[in-house]
């Protein structure tokens, strides 16, 4: 099993809207906010190995297994009337979400003797 969790808990991206010197005494620019962003995965799986005398008498492998991936997008970025220390309104907005989720149950079989065959089953 794997599960791993990830997120910017809090990441201001200050910028001038003027250029050095001048923006070394303040004045306007911008404030982008990553807050939230992140993202996190969740993997598990299980596999049987045969073995002599058990129920498929030793000739059926079994492989199974569940994965989720999430990514999170936040990003804020507001208007500063002084981009040092003062955000005022909102400039822009970017959200978004990507989920992917698998399943998955494989396996070896022999359905007859002297006879091989893969069974792959992605579900």
């Amino acid at each position: 099993m794997v599960a791993t969790d990830y997120k910017i808990i809090s990441d201001p991206n200050r910028a001038a809207a003027n250029p050095t010197p001048v923006a070394d005494l303040g004045g306007v620019g911008t404030v982008t906010r990553r807050d939230g962003t992140g993202w996190n995965t969740f993997e598990l799986q299980a596999a049987y190995t045969p073995v002599a005398g058990d129920w498929g008498g030793g000739k059926h492998a079994l492989l199974m297994g569940l994965h989720r991936n999430q990514y999170t997008l936040s990003n804020l970025v507001n208007n500063a009337s002084d981009w040092r220390n003062a955000e005022t309104t909102l400039n822009q907005n970017y959200q978004g979400q990507d989920g992917h989720h698998r399943r998955l149950c494989a396996g070896r079989v022999a359905p007859a003797p002297g006879i091989d065959a893969d069974r792959r089953i992605a579900l």
